[in-house]
């Protein structure tokens, strides 16, 4: 489908309709098309976006094929931003809301001379209806843009419904960008996105040197989609914004913060500090229990986790340990007084504040009289295994009620 849309982008068409209105025309009509923000003040040297709508009427937008004219004196495509970047048929644009499923290319070989066309496909059920976003292009002023205003227009090639043949070309309606003197707001991060979180919700905390009349938030990046980009009023001072849509798992590196003030049409963009996401908890098993009995009142105890985290103890038990590490965890208890213990419990909460469901201790008894097994009987050795190992048992100990002990069963090698 991409080798389609590059080919599309290259046909040359001769019938190209271009008819342009003044912004601010009613758009109620099949086949129109027009630019968003219609009106919009910039500086020189600024980058803004503009997005594209198309009233498709009752029928299904399956193809189209575009040109965005400008003077290129004063206006540019940004091509280090788009789908993708580092192809030249993915610069200077982000599929629209309505286009996401659509294998999209642009040509921008005509830049210079103050073309930029773009084109999209879908195979069927394309978008349909009187406010289709199909794109967002990607623009700067350039350094020469002086006091005045400059024109964005729209020409249409195609527009297309497959079952139906061409969508007829309607009204239109170009974009006005004037020139702006003015200082755009200044952004300062003040409270970032804590890393890691367990927040799939989180708030980010931004203030403004100045006042913004009605600014309007944009998040980019992997933050698209996800915090909201529509405030009543942002002003000076703090700025708090919480996710609107639950945020996945994993890694937030190239997430950003544009503000446009709508009184001025001044627009700044910073870099969100980079956060990770992690609800995941972790996993605790036994791998070996305390000896039961016992008569060590500072036993061993090893379990499995699945995340390093910090160790919490509760009942009886209590020890020295308290970070875990991903795998198996050996620790020594404090010390525990003579007596049954059936109440230890241990969790694991990790970086994020995940934690751990509480595990269980096996139930042992501690009791310090008993003696230290010192003498072993054992079974023969058993025949070798596939391991090319063999085996014996315990049969026996000394001194009698004996616990613990080193004794030589287990394994050895066959000769």
């Amino acid at each position: 489908m991409k080798n389609k849309v590059l080919k599309f982008l290259n046909i040359i068409v001769v019938a190209t309709v271009t008819f342009i209105i003044a912004a601010g025309t009613s758009l109620a009509a099949e086949g129109d098309v027009w630019i968003i923000p219609a009106n919009q003040n910039q500086p020189e040297n600024q980058n803004f976006d503009v997005k594209v709508y198309v009233d498709t009427g009752s029928k299904h937008l399956n193809s189209f094929n575009m040109y965005l004219d400008f003077d290129p004196a004063y206006i540019t495509v940004d091509t280090s931003q788009g789908e993708d970047p580092n192809a030249d048929d993915g610069k200077g644009f982000h599929k629209g809301d309505d286009t996401q499923d659509y294998t999209m290319g642009s040509n921008v070989d005509d830049i210079a001379a103050g073309h930029f066309r773009f084109a999209g496909m879908i195979a069927d059920n394309g978008t349909m209806g009187p406010n289709q976003n199909i794109i967002t292009i990607h623009l700067k002023t350039t350094a020469t843009f002086t006091p005045g205003s400059t024109q964005l227009s729209i020409r249409v090639n195609e527009m297309s419904e497959n079952s139906e043949g061409d969508i007829n070309t309607g009204t239109l309606t170009g974009a006005t960008v004037t020139h702006q003197n003015d200082s755009p707001p200044v952004i300062t991060e003040v409270t970032p996105v804590p890393t890691p979180t367990n927040n799939n919700t989180p708030t980010y905390v931004f203030s403004y040197s100045n006042n913004v009349d009605l600014g309007t938030p944009d998040w980019g990046g992997a933050c698209d989609g996800y915090f909201s980009e529509t405030h009543n009023s942002v002003g000076a001072g703090n700025n708090s914004a919480t996710a609107s849509n639950p945020m996945p798992d994993g890694d937030y590196n190239d997430c950003s913060l544009t503000v446009t003030d709508s009184g001025t049409g001044l627009s700044s963009t910073i870099s969100v500090s980079p956060f990770r996401i992690d609800t995941v908890t972790p996993t605790l098993n036994e791998v070996t229990p305390v000896d039961n009995p016992t008569n060590d009142d500072t036993p061993d105890y090893t379990f499995n986790s699945t995340e390093a985290g910090a160790i919490t103890y509760a009942g009886d038990c209590s020890s020295s340990t308290t970070n875990a590490v991903v795998g198996n965890n050996t620790i020594t208890f404090n010390h525990l007084d003579n007596g049954a213990h059936s109440n230890c419990t241990i969790t694991v909460t990790d970086e994020a504040g995940n934690q751990s469901s509480p595990l269980n201790v096996n139930s042992f008894t501690v009791d310090t009289s008993l003696p230290t097994c010192t003498d072993f009987t054992y079974s023969e050795w058993s025949e070798c295994q596939q391991n090319n190992k063999k085996t014996r048992t315990v049969i026996s100990s000394s001194p009698d009620g004996c616990v613990g002990g080193v004794s030589g069963a287990g394994g050895r090698l066959c000769l």
